[in-house]
Formats: structure tokens, sequence, C-alpha cells
């Protein structure tokens, strides 16, 4: 892979991780980049669930570590997961 293209892929991770940090949606702008840059689709997908995962994780651990976590709203999505 050419310098061009990582540094364009790196370009597009950085905003794409700063859109999902504010918003979500950073997967909006990672698949088009990865698709143009000729990356198999499985890659593809596996990558951005993996980017996913990953910041959610970070995430989690946050709110956990700041006691932000309510957790009776926990339970009751847990349920109607499991419901629904």
């Amino acid at each position: 892979m050419h310098l061009a293209v990582v540094a364009a892929l790196s370009g597009a991770a950085l905003v794409a991780g700063t859109v999902d940090s504010i918003a979500g949606g950073g997967g909006l702008i990672q698949i088009p980049a990865l698709m143009l840059a000729g990356i198999p689709a499985q890659t593809l997908l596996g990558t951005n669930k993996c980017v996913s995962t990953c910041g959610t994780t970070v995430a989690v651990g946050t709110f956990w570590r700041k006691k932000k976590i309510y957790f009776p709203i926990v339970a009751m999505g847990i349920i109607f997961t499991l419901l629904g």
C-alpha cells in the first residue's frame, strides 16, 4: 500500500473517530474511505466492527470510572432487550 493511501486512511480514521466520539456514525466516514482504498468487504466490515467495539468498551470504562452508570436503567434495558 502506498504511503499516500496510508496517510489518507489515517486522516479518515482520525475524522471518523472524532465524529464517532461526539455523535456516533464514524463508520459512515470509515467504510467509504476503506472501500475507496480497495480493501475487501470482509476485511472492511471486520475492521469497522472492531473499531466500534473498542470505542464502546472505552466509553463504558469511562462512564464506569466516573460513576455515571445508572443501573436501574441498565437493568431495564437488558430486560427489554431479552424480551424483544
